[in-house]
C-alpha cells in the first residue's frame, strides 16, 4: 500500500468518525435510559383501576408520551389497563426492598406491606 492510499483511507476514517459524533446528539437514545429517562429510569408503574383485574403494569416514558399524545385535550386520562382495558389505572410505587406495587398517594410515605420508606426512582 502507498503513502497516497494510506492517507486516503486514513481521512475516509476521520471522516466517518467525526460524521457519528455530529449526528450522535440528534439520535435521541434517552441518555442511556432507552425508553426512558432519568426521571423515570424504570418506567413508571400503575394498577389497573377495575378491582376485579387489579393488573399492575409498568410503561415506559416512551409509552406514556404516546398515550398523552393521543389522549390530548382530554380531561383526565389515565392509560387504560392493557390485561383487560376496561378501566383507567392508577399511579402506583413499586418498593425498592419488598418489590410489592401499591397505589401512589401523597400521603404515602412507606411501603404498606414491609414498611421500608418510598424512594423516588
Amino acid at each position: 500500500m502507498d503513502r497516497q492510499q494510506v492517507i486516503m483511507i486514513g481521512s475516509i476514517i476521520v471522516i466517518a468518525a467525526a460524521a457519528m459524533l455530529w449526528f450522535k446528539p440528534f439520535s435521541g437514545g434517552g441518555g442511556g435510559h432507552g425508553d426512558n429517562n432519568a426521571n423515570l429510569p424504570g418506567g413508571a408503574w400503575y394498577i389497573c383501576g377495575d378491582a376485579g383485574c387489579a393488573h399492575e403494569f409498568n410503561l415506559t416514558v416512551k409509552q406514556l408520551n404516546a398515550h398523552y399524545e393521543a389522549t390530548y385535550g382530554q380531561v383526565n386520562t389515565q392509560p387504560p389497563c392493557p390485561k383487560c382495558s376496561k378501566a383507567e389505572s392508577q399511579r402506583a410505587h413499586k418498593c425498592v426492598t419488598c418489590g410489592k406495587v401499591s397505589p401512589q398517594t401523597s400521603s404515602t410515605t412507606a411501603c404498606p406491606a414491609c414498611k421500608a420508606p418510598i424512594t423516588s426512582p
